[in-house]
């Protein structure tokens, strides 16, 4: 079995010196503790996600897990899109053309062609503002699948809301479409999955103790074959548990939402400058 998590995120962006050795040592104990063979790093546009992509790789310089060269960039219309890369130079230029707001999904296509990429359609029915099931009509939706390698159908980020959403004070009081988005971010129903992808399975990890679940397979990587050959050929990954669920949910819950908080932020401030 091979385990894969194709979106996850470093988070050091803007942290204090000795805040980013704390980040680095929960990284560490994380992904020892997962055993992941291979890790995404997909740092949103607008947070360095070159640099991410560093700290990353110097965390598991001592493990067998490998990482992956990649961003979660952001549209003009503010859709979220993964790109990941054979290795650092692919990554390096194609980061020029993946400013945030510089490009429209309709550009998509274009940018796997000329930059080598490999791309992954990631939560598509998010609760947050960014999923492409969300932002656009179903019928461009689909197009966009077309042009993508993978629709990411399990991001664990909707662990913790779904389980404070089982609380019985919380069943009668959350709307019913934001139960169902979050449903969906954890289960990707079938009519967004499109035809013929690959299927991610993704802790989207701001913090190291949210990986809670990456993708497995029992396909084989062949020995000629690098990570970027054997992701070509579109994985049909299955949730595989490797970390407990929150023990802590408020602490938790307030943590990622002063995350989303800082981000909301630096989206709006690149929208506005850029």
């Amino acid at each position: 079995m091979i385990k894969f998590d194709l979106h996850y995120h470093a988070n050091i962006f803007r942290l204090r010196k000795t805040e980013i050795q704390n980040r680095i040592r929960e990284h560490k104990q994380s992904i020892q503790k997962s055993a992941v063979d291979f890790i995404a790093s997909t740092e949103h546009a607008y947070k360095n996600p070159l640099m991410a992509y560093h700290y990353l790789v110097d965390v598991v310089s001592e493990m067998e897990t490998t990482v992956l060269p990649g961003i979660e960039a952001l549209s003009k219309e503010g859709i979220d899109i993964i790109f990941l890369y054979a290795d650092e130079e692919s990554f390096r230029l194609a980061l020029k053309d993946l400013s945030p707001f510089g490009w429209s999904v309709k550009d998509a296509q274009a940018l796997v062609q000329n930059t080598n990429a490999l791309m992954i359609v990631p939560h598509p029915r998010t609760p947050g503002r960014t999923g492409a099931a969300n932002k656009l009509p179903f019928q461009e939706y689909k197009t966009l699948l077309l042009q993508a390698d993978y629709v990411e159908i399990h991001n664990s980020s909707s662990v913790l809301l779904r389980q404070l959403f089982q609380l019985k004070y919380l069943q009668y009081i959350v709307p019913i479409s934001l139960r169902e988005k979050v449903e969906d971010t954890f289960m990707l129903p079938e009519k967004y999955r499109g035809v013929n992808l690959g299927w991610a399975v993704s802790s989207d990890a701001h913090f190291p103790t949210d990986q809670v679940y990456v993708g497995s397979t029992d396909e084989n990587m062949k020995t000629t074959e690098t990570y970027f050959d054997f992701l070509k050929r579109r994985i049909r990954f299955e949730p595989h548990q490797v970390n407990t669920y929150y023990s802590n949910k408020i602490l938790s819950l307030i943590k990622n939402g002063q995350c989303v908080f800082l981000e909301a932020f630096l989206k709006k401030h690149y929208k506005l400058f850029k």
